[in-house]
């Protein structure tokens, strides 16, 4: 490198440690450019979406401040922008912000501290963005951003408030992000301080007693605030009883005690049967006279999940899983490297303690990449700006730091390229996710443009809609089956459009439709309406939609002389039997997946379109089925149209009993297939 190529690099160098605050906020709008120009993000769980359309109107009709997980202080600022400009993405925008202030600290820190080498602190930077925070940018989630927000408060606390010249407003910024991310959500707040209890131990015992009660008094202050609001919102109308029953639905579905809970004798003693079980484990428990506070709360005192068999190799399968860390390998040896001893023992003791921690989610909890990912990007984090916090290292010549510059800067840079490369991919994921979702949203309105549609708990999920086009989507009625059942704003919704009974409106009612993932067995449902109602028969399909399976009634099919009686609710029609050249077809029976039984056909109906087709054994309907596989190489065969043949399977728990029917609805008859 030539010398006027080295002294523009120490000006540089020298530019960006005299302001370290400019040089913050350029990485934050830096980040914010390039996810907003380059990126498709997308949101990562239903959660999000789900409190966006709270906010927003979309799903209750006019913005509301029950966020349910964020506090209702954040409920009724967004809501409020909403009601102001309803055309801008108040929520997206918000979590961006928090997304941003996380990377302009980080910036700040990395180019404040002038003690340690500004280059490997610079590369430690770029790969924390290439390997961490872009890519939450592009998941974007409220649990991941806030628990990032809260240690990057903390972080800055510790880092600075103990610096003669830095003044208040190092701990005042710090404590005004604690008490945010308290506001997001509670648990992230518990989570910061939880893993950065040794920072904070450290960080106490060296900082002005003043300056403590600044970044205190910030955070408190936002909690006192956020706790009269939310007393304020949510203090009546039925919400408190709400709270305390979701809150018992939250400890079991993020437990392992619901799969523990199959053939657990609390099940009896509580009146739930194996089938009520499922339905609860998919979001489906809207009888509150099933599905009540004290039977989630004595399943969870009952059944102990003990430990999760969790594969820990899970944790290390991708080249980003590995990536993250081998940078954090990187940077531990650079942080050993960069200070003496009594600091490295304290960089070992800390992150010990947040291994510690991830160790004992994984085992006995849950470890999503909605925690996981943040928990490694703190330990980066804390890595880096781990120098401000101890002695300076050995002189400038010395062997130690010229050393301590190769790992950060190798590993850094391969994170950076390696972060990028799989971003590209991630960012693929995100388009085709909001692709999917936008074509089910689209196809349940043209299914009925004026239906009800019931959103199954697990169809609004990971890789929804893009937070930047959410305005661009014309939602159909929808009545969303997850946390938000049976909330007092749910029981609104469901007033305003005539739904006493959820269940007997999905299973007779016209115009009222079930919308679930293809994974979710409808026979669930059936078996729920018989045990509860007195109802037999099974869902009928209607239309399948990319990742979703509509529903529009519960049928039961009687098989008689001459025809068939089709039944759904206190409804019958006498169905005739076809004449044998209005509806083809034939059977093979044959081994389905795993060794199961398999019963496939293909169905034509030259005249008329098919209606749908009934599995049947002895008297009891099995299944109904949608033939919609074309398959046109049984039409010259059969000598109809080459596009009409449909095709269709069915697989049995076991062998294909002996006393199967098939029947295929067509119009006003039916026929019963050999």
């Amino acid at each position: 490198m030539s010398a006027a190529e080295t002294s523009a690099l120490h000006r540089l160098e020298e530019t960006v440690v005299r302001h370290p605050i400019r040089f913050g906020l350029g990485v934050a709008v830096f980040t914010v450019i390039v996810v907003r120009l380059l990126l498709h993000p997308n949101f990562d769980s239903g959660d999000d979406v789900a409190m966006m359309w709270i906010v927003d109107g979309t799903t209750y009709g006019t913005p509301a401040p029950h966020m349910v997980f964020s506090n209702a202080l954040v409920g009724e600022i967004l809501s409020t922008l909403y009601r102001i400009a309803p055309g801008v993405a108040w929520y997206p925008a918000y979590l961006y912000a928090l997304h941003a202030a996380v990377a302009g600290v980080l910036g700040y820190l990395v180019a404040a501290d002038a003690r340690s080498p500004l280059g490997p602190r610079m590369a430690a930077l770029g790969g924390i963005l290439a390997l961490f925070l872009t890519h939450m940018w592009l998941d974007l989630q409220f649990t991941s951003v806030s628990l990032l927000l809260g240690a990057a408060g903390i972080l800055l606390f510790a880092a600075r408030s103990h610096l003669p010249h830095s003044g208040q407003w190092a701990p005042l910024v710090g404590g005004l992000m604690l008490g945010v991310t308290a506001l997001v959500r509670w648990r992230s707040f518990q989570g910061a301080l939880l893993l950065l209890a040794p920072v904070v131990v450290v960080a106490v015992r060296r900082i002005a007693v003043k300056r403590i009660a600044v970044f205190t008094g910030a955070a408190v202050l936002l909690l006192l605030t956020g706790t009269v609001v939310e007393a304020v919102v949510q203090g009546d109308d039925g919400w408190s009883e709400w709270i305390e029953f979701n809150s018992a639905r939250g400890d079991l579905h993020g437990s392992r005690s619901l799969p523990a809970a199959v053939g657990h004798p609390v099940l009896e003693e509580i009146g739930w049967s194996a089938n009520d079980l499922a339905m609860f484990r998919e979001w489906f428990f809207v009888d509150d006279a099933v599905y009540t506070t004290g039977a989630l709360q004595r399943i969870g005192d009952a059944v102990d999940p003990g430990p999760s068999g969790f594969a820990v190799a899970g944790q290390f399968r991708g080249t980003l899983r590995l990536m993250r860390i081998g940078f954090l390998g990187g940077m531990g040896i650079w942080a050993l490297a960069s200070v003496r001893r009594r600091s490295g023992i304290y960089v070992a003791l800390t992150t010990a303690w947040i291994a510690l921690i991830a160790g004992y989610l994984l085992v006995f909890g849950r470890f999503p990449d909605r925690v996981s990912v943040p928990i490694l990007a703190i330990v980066a984090m804390f890595l880096v700006v781990l120098p401000a916090t101890g002695p300076p290292p050995d002189g400038p010549g010395s062997l130690r730091r010229r050393a301590a510059w190769w790992p950060p800067i190798i590993v850094a840079g391969l994170g950076f390229v390696i972060g990028v490369a799989t971003l590209v991919d991630a960012d693929d994921e995100s388009e085709a996710g909001h692709r999917r979702m936008t074509t089910a949203i689209d196809g349940m309105g043209e299914i009925d443009p004026d239906g009800v549609f019931v959103a199954q708990g697990t169809v609004l999920r990971k890789r929804l809609l893009s937070p930047l086009r959410t305005g661009d989507i014309d939602l159909p009625t929808v009545v969303p089956l997850g946390w938000q059942t049976n909330s007092p704003l749910h029981r609104s919704l469901r007033a305003d459009l005539g739904i006493d009974d959820i269940y007997t409106a999905i299973a007779e009612d016209a115009g009222v439709y079930l919308a679930a993932n293809p994974t979710v067995d409808p026979a669930l449902f059936a078996t729920f309406m018989e045990e509860h109602r007195g109802r037999r028969g099974r869902l009928r399909p209607v239309a399948r939609i990319d990742t979703v399976i509509v529903y529009d009634a519960l049928v039961d099919l009687v098989i008689i002389d001459g025809g068939a009686v089709e039944v759904i609710g206190p409804s019958q029609r006498i169905l005739a039997d076809a004449e044998p050249d209005a509806v083809l077809g034939e059977l093979e029976i044959g081994p389905g997946r795993r060794q199961r039984g398999r019963v496939r056909g293909w169905v034509a109906a030259p005249q008329a379109a098919i209606g749908y087709v009934v599995i049947i054994t002895g008297d009891r309907v099995q299944a109904i089925v949608l033939p919609s596989e074309p398959r046109p190489e049984k039409a010259a065969a059969a000598g109809v149209a080459p596009d009409t043949p449909l095709g269709f399977y069915y697989d049995f728990d076991g062998p294909v009993p002996a006393d199967l029917q098939v029947a295929v609805v067509v119009g006003d008859s039916v026929r019963v297939l050999d």
